[in-house]
């Protein structure tokens, strides 16, 4: 998968610096994001770049899986030699001051292909105002301008998931089932696991729900299926009923333990089609069921979040919300969650879960985890300059996620590849309590 600014072309790009994009040098976003990208190298001779900061979109998967293995292959090579080399992460803006601040990496901003790029890259710089000094600061909730508080949170446990059969698992969707228990979904295929947590212990199970969206439960669809199932978030119903979103056909798939058959939910999307891209990897990201509707993500291309009537089956609304890290670009949507009367949504480009009043569409909070994802112990290898995280769940007292790390090792691990589980206590419910 590769960038728009790293298309020719680039749809994101305008005006003047036209010419300068496409020689993959320094590329403007529309808004007030910017994105940096200054080729280097790294130890073993691999082209490098660091991506600031803005939420990159990504059109088309280019390398796949040989682009995978040359990444774990140069972090083992990277191991025996010293430390990982630091990968590319967006950094959140800063609230105060000019928007769109950046954290430059002087190792990495060197050598610049020519003097014209420097200068060009100067002259934006100047032109918006970007200056070093950004990122989130310590306190649990940043100061803004916006009309909602922004929060950092901070991992109070995590847990390494151990695929079953030690296969690669890419944990996408996160759910709380009838008992409590936390259960999840793998986008490399048809299916639904439990999360088993055990006690003092830094690592949890992955445990396949016997009998759940089989072969022959899904057969009446095989006809119609495009490709592999691609299985990105999970919910369940009142009566404990598990309902998925699928990528590539866009369907909505739901297992009755009862009954132990799968039906699919016959939504017409026609109203929003305008929405949707002919990239199948552009689909339903999240899932999430309410007493009141249905709520699907539409990832990417666009992305907007649609309320499906359970009772009709027809969508009676759709919409997008915007964070404070941007304010006019797409949105992506990577999961969704209900709790008591709220919808939150994660946008893993812009690094924050931001909880939405589905009636009047608005933010009532942010709660950026960019800090949290990138302490040493669980940093990731990326492939994208995006968060890994893809998975939410939400309770009275915690925020819960999961990681989609793409089968890439974390940077200080790199021969364990394995999806993380972050438990992260909430920091509107702690403000809260003080106040009182």
């Amino acid at each position: 998968m590769r960038t728009v600014a790293e298309t020719r072309g680039a749809r994101h790009c305008e005006g003047m610096f036209q010419d300068a994009l496409n020689r993959s040098t320094v590329y403007f976003l529309p808004g007030r994001d910017i994105a940096l990208r200054c080729p280097g190298k790294t130890r073993d001779g691999r082209r490098s770049a660091t991506s600031l900061p803005s939420p990159l979109e990504f059109t088309d998967r280019v390398e796949g899986e040989a682009f995978q293995e040359r990444q774990r292959a140069a972090a083992l090579q990277d191991a025996s030699r010293g430390p990982v080399a630091e990968q590319s992460a967006l950094v959140p803006p800063r609230r105060e001051g000019a928007a769109g601040l950046c954290r430059f990496s002087p190792g990495r901003l060197l050598p610049w292909a020519n003097f014209t790029r420097a200068f060009l890259a100067a002259v934006i710089l100047l032109l918006t105002g970007i200056h070093s000094d950004a990122g989130p600061k310590d306190e649990s909730q940043i100061p803004t301008t916006n009309k909602w508080p922004i929060y950092v949170l901070e991992s109070e446990a995590t847990w390494q998931l151990n695929p079953p059969q030690g296969e690669r698992f890419d944990a996408s969707g996160l759910a709380f089932d009838k008992d409590g228990s936390l259960l999840t979904v793998n986008d490399r295929g048809a299916g639904a696991y439990r999360i088993v947590l055990k006690t003092k212990k830094d690592s949890a199970d992955l445990v396949r729900i016997p009998d759940c969206f089989t072969d022959i439960q899904l057969a009446p669809f095989a006809a119609e299926k495009v490709g592999r199932y691609d299985c990105e978030g999970i919910t369940l119903d009142e009566r404990g009923r598990i309902l998925i979103c699928e990528e590539a056909n866009r369907w909505i798939l739901r297992w009755d333990p009862a009954t132990k058959k799968v039906d699919r939910f016959p939504i017409d999307w026609s109203p929003l089609q305008r929405y949707f891209s002919e990239d199948r990897n552009s689909s339903f990201e999240g899932i999430a069921f309410t007493p009141e509707a249905l709520f699907v993500a539409n990832e990417r291309h666009h992305g907007r979040i649609i309320a499906v009537d359970l009772k009709t089956r027809k969508v009676t609304d759709d919409f997008t919300v915007h964070p404070s890290t941007n304010h006019k670009g797409d949105v992506h949507y990577s999961d969704l969650s209900w709790f008591d009367g709220f919808l939150y949504a994660l946008l893993r480009e812009n690094r924050v879960l931001v909880k939405i009043d589905p009636h009047s569409h608005a933010i009532v909070a942010e709660y950026n985890f960019y800090k949290m994802e990138q302490q040493p112990s669980v940093a990731y290898l990326t492939e994208y300059p995006t968060s890994t995280f893809e998975g939410v769940a939400v309770d009275k007292d915690y925020f819960w996620f999961v990681t989609d790390n793409n089968g890439l090792p974390r940077r200080k691990f790199p021969k364990d590849t394995r999806p993380t589980l972050f438990k992260c206590r909430r920091p509107d419910i702690k403000s809260q309590s003080r106040a009182e």
